[in-house]
């Protein structure tokens, strides 16, 4: 694939008061290599609420998610953007659903998290935990997206 890099004015590499940044290598993979992804990594870098900004740390571990998320299911045929907002706490949250089902990913200081839904009952519908480094998201996308 041939890549055109972006000019540096063209997208920030830093938002906010906090002067927030992702490194050139994570702006590369996302908005170059995966330029359908330029509207989610802006949307990314704009939020912002009454009590905040995300930290620095949340947004590189929502860039970099995002373009792995999108290398994998890309590979498997079908790529669906996620909801983009921030939560009460200046989290990046990430939401999706199909039918039924809903897959809710936050990237925060700790490691990031998510939440699968396919009904309502809580404790069999249900299910979260930590979304480490090297957790499977083809496994997750797929379970969206058979």
């Amino acid at each position: 694939m041939n890549a055109i890099r972006l000019a540096a004015p063209t997208y920030p590499r830093t938002f906010g008061s906090g002067g927030v940044s992702a490194s050139a290598g994570e702006i590369d993979q996302v908005l170059v290599a995966n330029r359908p992804l330029q509207v989610e990594t802006r949307k990314i870098w704009s939020l912002s609420s009454d009590t905040g900004r995300p930290s620095e740390k949340a947004v590189s571990s929502a860039i970099r998610t995002l373009g792995i998320l999108f290398g994998k299911a890309v590979k498997l045929g079908s790529w669906s953007s996620p909801h983009i907002t921030l939560s009460e706490n200046n989290e990046i949250v990430f939401e999706w659903w199909n039918d039924h089902k809903k897959i809710t990913l936050y990237f925060g200081d700790d490691e990031p998290e998510y939440i699968k839904v396919w009904g309502t009952d809580i404790d069999n519908e249900m299910d979260s935990g930590p979304l480490p480094g090297g957790w499977n998201l083809t496994a997750l996308w797929l379970w969206l997206f058979p």
